[in-house]
Order: C-alpha cells, then structure tokens, then sequence
C-alpha cells in the first residue's frame, strides 16, 4: 500500500500567491466598476440639479441675464451689487433652496457618493459658487464671453491626487460634462473649467 503524500510547503506557498494575485486583480475591477457608478450617479444627479435651476430661475428672475450682462459697467459691480444681480436674474442663494421650493424631490441628489471629509459631513456635496458668482470682475468677464458654457456647478469628489483631478462639471446651458486634468491644476474659483 502506498502512503498518501500531503503539500509540499513550496506547492502551498504557489497556490496561495495565485489566489492573493487573482483576489487583487477582482478587486481592482470591482473597485473602478464601483468608481465608474458613483461617477454616472453624480452626473444624473448634476443633469437634474440643472433642469431645477433653470425652473428655479424662470419663476424667480426679475430679467434676463442674457440680455442684461452686456450693459453692467465693471468699474460699478461690487460685492453688494453683485448679490442683487444674482437676485435679480433669479439665481437660488443655495442648492438647498431647491429642495425647499420642490424644484428637486430629494435632497439626495445634492450629495455625491464619492465624497470624503470635511465635504461628506455637510447636507451639499456640490460647488456652487453663488453669492460670489459676479463678485470678482473677471467672473463677470468670463461670464460674458462664455455665457450657456459658464460652469455653474461643480463636483470635485472625484479628483483622486496625486494621480489625477476628475471635475464633473454642469454648465448654464444644462450639460453637463467630465474633464480630467493633471493634479492640481485647476481649482473650480478660477472657473477655468
């Protein structure tokens, strides 16, 4: 009769390695396949932020931006002006006050799956740069020469340093659209985007 021969340590040692490797390429693509899926949650969720705020706007605004931004003189538009401007055209002073006016159901859809401290503990998770949206010149300026293109809401959740800043970016004209940048290049005040 023979004897049964057990696992060499060598032939343990292999298999275990195997499976550690295999583990580690299954988690990678679960990873980015869950990454990829926060990533389409935040531009639904931004695409309906942007049909709210053009309904928000449309019962709220005394003029029209888009007829009105030509004729402001930069020299007069200061912090206080720039406030009743923003009024004015009907600009929410927060996302929040979209909630509250049932312009958007939930208030889920102001918070992104991806966020991280300091940004996940508050009630809005998206860059919204309103009460100081002309409050510089140069905002004003690029708010001319862009007009629908002017980003008007940002979610920076999914910028990843040192290797990569992912900006989910919506627009005044409703679109929304997903730059990737080199790291920390560009910060959404500069609204370069």
């Amino acid at each position: 009769m023979r004897a049964q021969r057990g696992w060499t340590l060598l032939e343990l040692m292999i298999v275990i390695a195997i499976i550690l490797v295999l583990a580690g390429i299954i988690y990678a693509i679960g990873a980015y396949a869950m990454e990829r899926s926060r990533q389409a949650t935040c531009i639904s969720n931004l695409r309906q932020i942007g049909i709210a705020l053009k309904l928000y706007m449309d019962d709220h605004k005394q003029s029209d931006w888009e007829t009105e931004i030509g004729s402001i003189e930069d020299s007069l538009l200061n912090e206080v002006r720039s406030e009743q401007l923003a009024d004015r055209w009907g600009f929410p002073r927060s996302l929040r006050d979209l909630v509250r006016g049932g312009y958007l159901k939930d208030a889920r859809l102001l918070r992104c799956p991806s966020a991280r401290p300091p940004l996940a503990n508050g009630p809005v998770h998206y860059l919204y740069p309103r009460p100081e949206i002309l409050e510089e010149i140069n905002k004003l300026r690029i708010l001319r020469m862009r007009m629908y293109e002017y980003p008007i809401v940002c979610d920076v959740s999914h910028a990843r340093p040192p290797w990569r800043d992912l900006y989910i970016v919506l627009r005044m004209n409703g679109q929304v659209e997903v730059k990737i940048l080199p790291p920390g290049t560009l910060q959404f005040s500069s609204l370069d985007l």
